[in-house]
């Protein structure tokens, strides 16, 4: 692979396995070239931890020819995971490695399946535009219903191929939508995720380039009113993670009873987001950044991590600033966090100290 990072010269990892025993039980193989010190080895377990969003067990394997580490001096300065986490920043999984295997979609979607049973969300299938969109809820009803809109999922395997199928390794929205602490809420994932990705419609251009097109908007929005309506509620809140953001502000672009909107490491202009990583534009997909004048008077609020290399802060700040005067963004950038951290862990209190009016 063309970007396996190199200490000294040399890759450092020749290749890796994940393997899920069970959806809450995943190690990580790892076979490198050279011994890794302490420090080297805390450094990828963070880059995997950051990638998966989940625990895990690290298992490390060496070449019969491995050679004490290298010194950092070598390094010409640069921390190695700055080097390291070249490899993440675009497709969300940790591809430091020219081999690789991943949990099945089954067994995906048996993961998230299994993290709603344990709060008694009912699985639901919603017939929605031309797709079916997997959703979870409780049964409740309420006058005001949360959404969370999941972000993009395993959409690549490398940075040239696309995955055949965009079910997340780690579904971080369900995540938080179970953790709201109160109130009503419930989960979309997007289309072709969970359901459907190797029939027809689903293709490979709805998890990469027409990831925001208009027929995956027209279904999330008539998802959302299947929700609404199952919930008995008056009006909505969105909260989208990641790809999930922009979505989520394409939805309340063209509706009426969003009452606000929550991004978390939030894709809020995807045409700035590929100029900034140097990648192909997303050319069929819609660019809430085009929205900002039915977007100017919503409550918002768009949480980034200091540390996001996916979607640094200055995007986010970039993107309300292109508003006009007096609207009603927000942007919080959380010290500490990244693109995966640690946003679920926290979010009782991120969500207590976000949704008020």
């Amino acid at each position: 692979m063309d970007r396996v990072d190199r200490y000294c010269g040399v890759a450092l990892v020749q290749q890796y396995q994940v393997v899920q025993h069970a959806p809450d039980a995943i190690e990580v193989r790892l076979v490198v070239k050279r011994m890794l010190g302490t420090n080297q080895q805390a450094v990828l377990a963070r880059i995997i931890r950051d990638a998966l969003g989940h625990p895990f067990r690290l298992s490390l394997h060496y070449f019969a020819d491995a050679i004490p580490p290298c010194s950092g001096r070598q390094i010409r300065g640069v921390h190695p995971y700055m080097r390291l986490s070249h490899l993440l920043p675009l497709f969300g999984v940790a591809l430091v490695a020219a081999c690789a295997s991943f949990p099945s979609p089954d067994e995906r979607r048996q993961q998230a399946s299994i993290l709603a049973q344990r709060q008694h969300w009912q699985a639901l299938q919603l017939q929605t535009g031309i797709f079916r969109v997997q959703a979870y809820a409780p049964s409740a009803r309420s006058e005001e219903l949360t959404i969370y809109l999941e972000g993009d999922g395993f959409a690549w395997l490398n940075s040239r191929q696309s995955s055949a199928d965009p079910t997340p390794l780690d579904p971080i929205a369900l995540r938080l939508a179970l953790a709201q602490p109160s109130g009503n809420a419930a989960y979309l994932g997007r289309p072709c995720q969970y359901l459907d990705a190797d029939r027809e419609p689903c293709q490979k251009r709805y998890w990469t380039d027409a990831r925001f097109a208009e027929e995956v908007v027209h279904s999330l929005d008539q998802a959302a009113e299947q929700l609404k309506v199952r919930a008995g509620a008056q009006r909505l809140v969105l909260i989208g993670y990641s790809g999930g953001g922009a979505l989520a502000l394409l939805l309340a672009a063209r509706r009426e009873d969003v009452a606000r909107v929550i991004t978390v490491a939030g894709n809020l202009d995807h045409a700035a987001w590929t100029r900034h990583h140097r990648v192909t534009p997303l050319q069929d997909s819609l660019n809430p950044a085009d929205l900002r004048p039915a977007l100017a008077m919503r409550q918002q609020v768009h949480l980034v991590g200091s540390l996001d290399r996916v979607i640094p802060p200055e995007l986010a700040a970039a993107f309300v600033a292109g508003y006009p005067a007096g609207n009603h963004a927000l942007v919080k950038v959380m010290e500490g966090y990244d693109h995966h951290c640690c946003w679920a862990d926290n979010w009782a209190q991120l969500w207590r100290q976000n949704t008020q009016p």
